[in-house]
């Protein structure tokens, strides 16, 4: 329990969007810098449990969503690639995004991720 309390601490804490994803592509935890920046969302409760296709214009979720099933299906991660994306507002943001599969206890497959803009 101190670990995930330790490792909950520094995901809320870092200045980076930090969030992770089930393999329905829903997110499971989204940190404070995720939920302010990107989201449109006032809380992390507010952001659980939806895709980016709640969050984001269609063709940007689509291009999230493709690269979302690579890591989750094929286990290939996504390494500082630049990206573009238009926030709720209409400001446009270049992120330099990180995707790394990972397994939970019971071997199933989700996806984690890293943003920095």
């Amino acid at each position: 329990m101190e670990e995930r309390n330790l490792l909950r601490t520094i995901i809320d804490n870092m200045p980076d969007c930090i969030y992770a994803k089930d393999s329905s592509a829903r997110k499971i935890v989204a940190n404070p810098a995720d939920v302010k920046n990107f989201m449109g969302c006032k809380t992390e409760a507010d952001a659980i449990g939806k895709t980016d296709f709640d969050l984001f214009p269609h063709d940007i979720a689509a291009s999230f969503f493709t690269d979302d099933q690579t890591v989750l299906w094929r286990g290939q991660s996504i390494i500082n690639r630049e990206e573009k994306v238009i926030k709720p507002d209409g400001e446009v943001r270049w992120l330099l995004t990180t995707k790394v599969p990972w397994r939970d206890f019971q071997r199933q497959n989700h996806r984690s991720g890293r943003h920095r803009t």
